[in-house]
């Protein structure tokens, strides 16, 4: 379960930076010219090039969610990893609009800039953001409950998966590698937090319950898909890289 937090940690970067940066980069007519595990850059384009990368995770955490309630597979581990993406996802997405509402920094204080919000935004977005990340504790909760089956390694073990392997991930680009780092802490540790707090709304289950078992086919192909996005993507790809 751990390298399934390695993959939940790739899956997010590629939601926020690729699908959700990259289709507002081309979407707003610009180029993109840096792309690494949390770092975006793209000349000519506009708001709509910052704000689709929190879209973008917002997304597919939604598209997760939908899947876990409707459980279209019955495989414990496809379950936990789609409830997993869910939750990191969305407790990101609302994490980084209450931090950006209070500093103005980064995706949605340019946002704000371009499109000459008034100052007001700075109330609104935080007020959306602490209102999104509890009914997203929620909303998670309810599915943790016959996902995780008292079982509360479930929990704990893809989030610290993913809580490790973002700083390292991030910190393999020499433009800024500490920097970097910390915000891959930041991003997969802090904002998340409050996947760790369901543990405290999971109660430890004596009756034992079904075990994920460990698939090798499962392990093999999650390494080779962090070993590419670690030697290909994570350095940075782009003229600025």
């Amino acid at each position: 379960m751990t390298v399934l937090g390695a993959l939940v940690a790739i899956i997010g970067s590629v939601a926020h930076e690729m699908i959700g940066h990259g289709l507002g980069c081309a979407l707003d007519g610009g180029t993109i010219t840096l792309l690494t595990f949390l770092v975006f850059r793209c000349d000519g384009a506009t708001w709509i090039a910052d704000g689709g990368g929190p879209i973008g995770a917002l997304f597919v955490g939604c598209l997760a969610v939908l899947f876990v309630f409707r459980r279209r597979s019955r495989d414990p581990l496809v379950r936990l990893a789609l409830f997993t993406i869910a939750s990191m996802l969305l407790f990101w997405f609302f994490a980084q609009m209450v931090a950006e509402a209070v500093d103005g920094s980064d995706d949605w204080g340019h946002v704000a800039r371009d499109l000459d919000w008034p100052k007001e935004w700075h109330v609104m977005a935080a007020s959306l953001g602490i209102v999104g990340y509890w009914l997203t504790f929620q909303v998670m909760r309810r599915a943790a409950a016959s996902l995780i089956e008292g079982r509360r390694m479930r929990l704990i073990v893809p989030y610290l998966g993913a809580a490790l392997s973002a700083p390292a991930l991030a910190a393999l680009w020499h433009g800024g590698a500490l920097a970097s780092a910390m915000d891959g802490f930041m991003t997969f540790a802090v904002a998340p937090f409050g996947h760790v707090m369901l543990l405290f709304s999971v109660q430890k289950n004596d009756v034992t319950s079904r075990p994920i078992r460990r698939s090798y086919a499962f392990i093999g192909v999650a390494l080779v898909i962090v070993a590419l996005f670690a030697t290909v993507v994570a350095p940075g790809l782009g003229r600025l890289s």
